[in-house]
């Protein structure tokens, strides 16, 4: 967005007010440590989470001009 550009978002007291939800799964999962053949270790990690807009009319997008 440009400089002449805005965006303005209302949250509202609930969250069905909300126009977006961002929902992380905040388990996280570990491969087995494994040594290679340079007798480095590495180990892998894993999460996820969704961000989803759920009331796009709680969004506001304008311009200003004129100035």
């Amino acid at each position: 967005m440009n400089a002449n550009k805005y965006v303005v978002a209302f949250r509202g007291d609930h969250y069905l007010f909300a126009g977006t939800i961002y929902a992380p799964f905040i388990p996280f999962y570990s491969t087995p440590s494994v040594t290679l053949a340079n007798l480095k270790t590495q180990q892998g990690f894993m999460s996820q989470g969704a961000i989803k807009v759920i009331n796009a009319g709680m969004y506001s997008l304008g311009e200003i001009s004129g100035f």
